[in-house]
């Protein structure tokens, strides 16, 4: 307290300092990134993401939802260390240069390997707008310059001293505010690339699509299409994809055909899910259709399969074609 009885926050004010405490934030922001991942692969249904929690194991949800978001992390991380190395070994100009070149370089190579197509286009823009707006305004600044230079120039021959400290003062002035402005310029720069960064994380963090492959799950008589979580000698663990739900299936002494499959609108905008590199080189396998999603909600009856038969992909499309068959057989009957 001050001697007028006031409270002293002058010693509040400056006793946290974030920069002391990095690893703990590190830390609290990662286990928010894994929280918020799980319940949006569960849709926010706290027992599935329980279940999802207890089926994949804790490490396993840490690695993949690493996996998901290395991207944009990676781009959060490298910009700033890249602003941060920029700043304490350059000055002016020379860490504009090196921030811009820095940070464009990075996105490209970044958003190449890992994050979609179209995000490239938003992460990226920043750097080029900022690279113009700085170009121009090195124009208008070298002409100003060479203005005030050539008046310097005359003055000094041709007027006294006091004309000559008003131009010395201007041009001062001058280069004041041109640093004001080149620091503004590259603050506002790295803000913006990081809020595009914090923003596109958010949106790998809240996906609802799982780092596990899409399966259709053949057993005995049934198919599943969904998530496997785990699987045993006895009950295989699978977070169907709709509805959103956890399913145990009792596989003991059954044969299992698993098969990755792609949604049946997968191929749609398929050209903006997947990063440049496998866009150019075509790098992505080409998985079957799964089955309609109307066969999700509930085991499909098929023909009963000798316990010693290997079930194929090919046996679950057939079964597939007999589920189809069926229905329609059955919508025939309804409507006479």
């Amino acid at each position: 307290m001050s001697a007028e009885g006031r409270l002293d926050t002058t010693a509040v004010s400056h006793s946290w300092n974030w920069t002391e405490h990095v690893p703990l934030l590190i830390g609290a922001g990662s286990s928010l990134v894994v929280v918020l991942r799980v319940l949006a692969i569960a849709n926010f249904d706290l027992q599935t993401a329980y279940a999802i929690l207890k089926a994949a194991g804790t490490t396993t949800v840490i690695i993949g939802t690493l996996f998901s978001t290395i991207g944009m992390s990676a781009m959060l991380i490298v910009l700033n260390l890249i602003a941060l190395w920029a700043r304490s070994r350059l000055s002016g100009t020379h860490f504009n240069n090196a921030y811009l070149y820095g940070s464009v370089g990075v996105a490209i190579f970044l958003l190449t390997l890992t994050a979609p197509l179209f995000t490239i286009v938003l992460l990226s823009l920043t750097a080029p707008l900022s690279y113009l707006a700085k170009t121009i305004g090195s124009k208008t600044a070298s002409r100003k310059a060479r203005k005030l230079g050539f008046e310097l120039a005359r003055s000094a021959t041709t007027s006294g001293n006091k004309t000559l400290d008003d131009l010395k003062r201007q041009y001062d002035k001058w280069v004041a505010e041109e640093k004001s402005k080149a620091a503004k310029g590259t603050s506002t720069m790295l803000k913006a690339s990081l809020a595009f960064s914090a923003i596109m994380t958010a949106l790998a963090t809240t996906n609802t699509r799982p780092w596990m492959p899409l399966e259709t799950i053949s057993v005995r008589s049934a198919i599943y299409t969904g998530y496997v979580l785990d699987v045993n000698d006895s009950t295989m663990t699978l977070l169907r994809e709709h509805p959103r739900r956890i399913d145990y299936i009792n596989v003991k002494d059954q044969p299992i055909a698993r098969q990755i499959c792609m949604k049946p609108d997968h191929s749609r905008f398929s050209f903006a899910e997947k990063p440049l590199a496998a866009v150019i080189l075509r790098l992505n396998p080409k998985y079957p259709r799964c089955p309609l999603m109307k066969q999700i909600a509930s085991p499909v009856s098929a023909p009963r399969i000798s316990s010693i038969a290997v079930i194929t992909p090919q046996d679950i499309s057939r079964h597939a074609t007999t589920w189809s068959a069926e229905k329609s057989r059955d919508a025939r009957t309804r409507w006479h």
